[in-house]
């Protein structure tokens, strides 16, 4: 039997992609993705925004090239596996959860700020 965890994150690059080399000469893409959610105050009764960021690890080679011409700001959609990783920070385990695009079924759509500013003019 097949199983695998896996997720879709659409919102707002948070920032411009960051591209770094495994020593093999890999490249790797990581996005951060800023989610949108209206929660309403107890207290003032007003509906506030909060965002959620959402971490974005790219491994397969034809969403690396897709995501290196993302920019801050686009609109971003992401579909991939959902992994636990960890790493030590002053003694303590840090754990976290990325969504991971390497396999067959990892898909990456954008639309860079200025392309939704000429399709809103057209």
């Amino acid at each position: 039997m097949f199983e695998r965890a896996t997720a879709c994150v659409e919102g707002y690059l948070g920032d411009n992609p960051e591209i770094r080399k495994t020593k093999s000469g890999k490249t790797i893409v990581s996005l951060s993705i800023g989610v949108n959610k209206s929660v309403k105050n107890p207290n003032s009764e007003q509906w506030e925004n909060k965002t959620q960021w959402f971490k974005i690890k790219i491994l397969k080679p034809s969403l690396v090239e897709k995501a290196e011409k993302c920019s801050k700001g686009a609109y971003v959609r992401a579909e991939g596996a959902l992994e636990l990783d960890s790493y030590e920070k002053d003694g303590q385990t840090i754990r976290y959860t990325e969504v991971v695009l390497k396999g067959d079924g990892a898909t990456l759509s954008f639309k860079n700020k200025i392309e939704n500013k000429q399709q809103e003019e057209d």
